[in-house]
C-alpha cells in the first residue's frame, strides 16, 4: 500500500486518459461535500503506456477552524485481482458463445432431421387411414398418428428450449411471444408483450435477453402462481432493456440463494447481463409479485 498526503493536488495526470473525466467529476464531488472515500478503484497509466489498478482510500484533513486543507490517502495495488476478474469474464463469455453455437447446431439438426422425418410419417399415416376400411385398423392407425403428433410436439418444445428458430429468423419479440404463449397454455395466466424497439436488435444482445426472459418465465411457471405476466422490450441509453413482471407470490431477494429454493437462476441471469456489459436488477416482495429488469448495450453485429 502507498500512503501520501496531498493538498487538493490529486495527481490527475497519472490517471488513465479514458477515465480522467469521470475521476475529475468524482473528485469535485468529494471536495465539495468535504468527505473521504474508501475502496475506489482507479486505473493509473505509466509513461510507457502500461496501466495498473489501485484501490484508493482517503480521509479529509481539516484545520483548527474546520476548513478543508487536504487529504491523507492510501492506495493498494489490485491489478492482479482485476486482471483475474477480466480473464474470468472473458472465459465465461467465450463459454456462453460456444454454448449458443452448439445450441443452434443441435436445434438445426433436430428441425431438419427428426422433426421433418416424423412429420412425413404423420402424413403417411393419415393417407393410410383414409385407405383402410376396417374400423379396428383405422383406430390402431389413429393411435399411432396421435403418438407421432405428440412426439413432434415434444420435439418442437425442445427446440424452443434449445434455440428457437424464431429468435434467429423473426427476432427477439417473436421468440418472446412464443415463450409467453407456452406459459399461458401451461398455467392459464394472462400474458402481455410490449415491443418498443425501433431497430433490429443485434444477435448477441438478442440472445442474452432471450435467455434471461426464459429463466425468468421458468421461475414464474414453477414458483410464482401468477395470474398476469408482462414483458417489455425497449431501446434505452444506447442499449436494449427487458422487463419481465408478474403478479405472483413474490419473495424476499435479500435472502441467500440457499434459502430461496428454485431461485438459483437469478445468479445465471445476472451473470449473463454483466458478461454482456449490461446491468441486472430484481425487485420483489412476498405477496406482491416480482419484476426482473435487464439492460444490455446494443453493440456488435446484427
Amino acid at each position: 500500500a502507498l500512503a501520501s498526503p496531498f493538498l487538493r493536488q490529486f495527481p490527475l495526470d497519472l490517471v488513465h486518459p479514458e477515465d480522467r473525466p469521470d475521476v475529475e467529476r468524482w473528485l469535485a464531488e468529494v471536495v465539495a461535500e468535504r468527505r473521504g472515500w474508501s475502496n475506489v478503484v482507479i486505473r493509473w497509466q505509466h509513461k510507457d503506456g502500461s496501466h495498473r489498478w489501485l484501490e484508493s482510500n482517503g480521509v479529509p484533513i481539516f484545520d483548527e477552524e474546520e476548513a478543508l486543507v487536504g487529504y491523507w490517502g492510501a492506495d493498494r495495488d489490485i491489478s492482479e485481482r482485476v486482471r483475474a476478474g477480466e480473464n474470468r469474464r472473458r472465459l465465461l463469455g467465450e463459454l456462453v458463445r460456444l454454448q449458443e453455437e452448439e445450441r443452434r447446431r443441435i436445434a438445426t439438426e433436430i428441425h431438419d432431421d427428426p422433426v421433418q422425418a416424423m412429420t412425413a410419417v404423420e402424413m403417411r399415416l393419415e393417407s393410410l387411414r383414409r385407405r383402410i376400411g376396417n374400423a379396428e385398423e383405422q383406430a390402431a392407425v389413429d393411435g399411432l398418428s396421435t403418438a407421432v403428433s405428440e412426439a413432434i410436439g415434444r420435439l418442437r418444445r425442445i427446440l424452443v428450449e434449445v434455440r428457437p428458430p424464431r429468435l434467429d429468423q423473426e427476432g427477439l419479440a417473436s421468440a418472446l411471444r412464443g415463450l409467453l404463449d407456452r406459459l399461458q397454455e401451461e398455467t392459464g395466466a394472462s400474458v402481455h408483450l410490449e415491443d418498443r424497439s425501433l431497430h433490429e436488435i443485434p444477435v448477441d444482445a438478442r440472445t442474452v435477453l432471450y435467455r434471461i426472459a426464459q429463466e425468468a418465465l421458468t421461475n414464474i411457471r414453477k414458483h410464482a402462481d401468477a395470474t398476469e405476466v408482462r414483458i417489455l422490450v425497449a431501446e434505452r441509453a444506447g442499449g436494449v432493456v427487458l422487463r419481465v413482471r408478474d403478479d405472483g407470490r413474490g419473495f424476499d431477494p435479500g435472502r441467500s440463494a440457499d434459502e430461496r429454493p428454485g431461485h438459483l437462476g437469478l445468479v445465471s441471469m445476472r451473470e449473463r447481463a454483466e458478461l454482456a456489459g449490461g446491468r441486472f436488477r430484481i425487485t420483489s416482495r412476498p405477496g406482491v409479485g416480482t419484476s426482473v429488469v435487464a439492460w444490455v448495450p446494443a453493440e456488435g453485429g446484427s
